[in-house]
């Protein structure tokens, strides 16, 4: 794709690239020699920001005799001149230059796309292909709300309410998402891989042990479970890839503290291409007053096809101190940390930057690198109330209920009958266990 801010800058700011140009061609012509300041004359020179260059020019116009006969002293004077007038040009160049990014920003800001714009930059195929240099400068032009999706990685030290699986246990979701490059519901994920989700079975072995179900009936019950509950929070909700706004809910869905991995999506983006339905009010505009609300969760459907990584910016805690080999802030030994006397997990033994890690891992898997990588350090990288709202396309593919989705009763019923079979490997693997 084209460079964006060359692009933007040629549409939008047509005048102020002119004035800046002949501003930068002006400075250019400033004097680089004592010669050429005799020539332009002296009375530019206590415009300088350097002093010195005046007190300089004064004593080489004074020093007659260091002229002629190109003394030591005379020359050393020279020299100092013309590269305090080097220095001058650079930093009005600069002075200049900055002046037009930030004019340059504001107007960014004012301009918000328009529809044809939208369906050249918003596609999904758009914002795969886009580099990160390009994407940021869209975002100047977009709203600055978003959503995100955190996935964990290593020990799972943070949980919340009924979302407390696996607590202590090493995971690697962020790198199951990496091999398919996809954010899935959880329908989708489980049809693709089901080992994902290890909770299934030990719900399905509780059933056998404690209800006495087998085969289809079995296979009914647990079917009828999950789609029964498929849509608890939300409509759609198991159907549904799940993101917050304006928010990083690492503290709730993350693992290691301090230590988060997250997708960045533009709410333009979201709403452009897919729909949406948001638990909280104000959809795309909700803003927490503190910390992180439950109820900050929007479900994005799009008949389980999944939302690309690619099209958003995968965010990585750069300057983490972590294993070498794992990749965990804590020394682990066989997918468990080490733990000292008083329980706690024992900090991993000579270290790397968590980007370190994950450059490396990329460099040995390259088929999993995100086309665009950020390495926060500090503050989590977010856009909240940057620029323009959009609230038409906002409202574009908002649902309220499932009729509203085109397709839904059929991909339902081909998701369920995909699910069941699934359902059913599993109970057919358990009973033969059971019966050996």
């Amino acid at each position: 794709m084209e460079n964006l801010k060359r692009q933007f800058a040629k549409e939008l700011t047509p005048e102020l690239r002119k004035e800046t140009a002949h501003k930068l061609k002006e400075t250019r012509k400033l004097p680089k020699t004592y010669k050429e300041i005799k020539e332009t004359g002296t009375d530019f020179i206590d415009e300088y920001t350097d002093p010195e260059i005046e007190k300089i020019a004064e004593k080489m116009k004074k020093s007659i005799i260091g002229k002629w006969f190109n003394t030591w002293e005379y020359k050393e004077l020279k020299a100092s001149l013309e590269q305090r007038l080097k220095a001058e040009r650079k930093r009005r160049v600069e002075k200049i230059k900055s002046g037009y990014e930030a004019e340059f920003e504001k107007i960014l800001k004012q301009s918000p796309l328009t529809e044809k714009e939208q369906e050249k930059y918003l596609s999904e195929e758009a914002m795969v292909k886009m580099s990160l240099t390009d994407y940021l400068i869209l975002l100047k032009r977009l709203s600055g709300n978003f959503v995100s999706h955190v996935t964990r990685y290593g020990i799972r030290e943070q949980s919340f309410m009924y979302h407390e699986r696996g607590k202590g246990e090493f995971f690697t979701s962020f790198t199951d998402v990496l091999k398919t490059k996809k954010l899935h519901s959880f329908f989708a994920n489980f049809i693709e891989n089901p080992t994902m989700y290890p909770n299934v079975r030990g719900f399905i072995e509780n059933c056998i042990k404690n209800e006495n179900l087998r085969g289809e009936k079995l296979v009914d019950y647990i079917a009828s479970y999950y789609f029964g509950v498929s849509e608890f929070n939300m409509p759609a909700d198991l159907h549904s890839v799940h993101v917050a706004v304006n928010n990083i809910a690492a503290v709730n869905y993350g693992a290691e503290k301090g230590y988060d991995f997250y997708f960045y999506f533009p709410a333009e983006f979201i709403a452009y291409n897919y729909y949406h339905y948001g638990r909280q009010e104000g959809e795309f505009e909700y803003s927490e007053q503190t910390g992180y609300d439950s109820y900050n969760d929007m479900g994005i459907w799009n008949k389980g096809k999944g939302i690309p990584v690619d099209a958003g910016i995968t965010c990585i805690a750069g300057d983490v101190m972590v294993d070498r080999e794992t990749g965990s802030k804590y020394k682990i030994v066989d997918d468990k940390p080490v733990l000292d006397n008083e329980g706690n997990p024992v900090l991993a033994e000579n270290p790397v930057t968590s980007k370190d890690y994950w450059e490396n891992y990329f460099t040995k898997n390259p088929e999993q690198r995100p086309s665009k990588v950020m390495y926060y350090e500090g503050g989590r990288f977010t856009t909240f109330g940057l620029g323009p709202e959009y609230q038409e396309l906002w409202q574009k593919k908002r649902f309220g209920k499932t009729e509203d989705l085109p397709g839904y009763e059929k991909y339902v019923n081909e998701t369920f009958n995909r699910f069941k079979e699934k359902i059913r490997e599993i109970i057919t693997s358990i009973e033969k266990k059971y019966n050996e």
